[in-house]
């Protein structure tokens, strides 16, 4: 198994995805980033690499809280600005 190529792989996507992020505050991008942060999750669990595991099921979690954070805030606006 590859495992040291497939981590160089998918730290390359998050640094990518991260400087998209930083361009572009955009959902559809912080989501992609939110995958990358599992996919490498998943991956070092696979590893036996538990603390680094953890570590990005966080990112990936708190990035999705913040979209849909994000997305209840749009709703709420959306809903206001219709009573008007």
């Amino acid at each position: 198994k590859r495992y040291k190529d497939s981590e160089i792989y998918h730290k390359m996507a998050i640094s990518l995805r991260e400087g998209i992020k930083k361009e572009k505050n955009l959902p559809s991008y912080k989501e992609n980033l939110a995958n990358s942060y599992k996919n490498l999750a998943n991956l070092y669990k696979m590893m036996k690499r538990r603390r680094d595991s953890e570590l990005y099921y966080k990112k990936a979690e708190d990035l999705r809280k913040s979209l849909k954070n994000q997305n209840q805030s749009g709703k709420i606006y959306e809903i206001i600005v219709r009573k008007k």
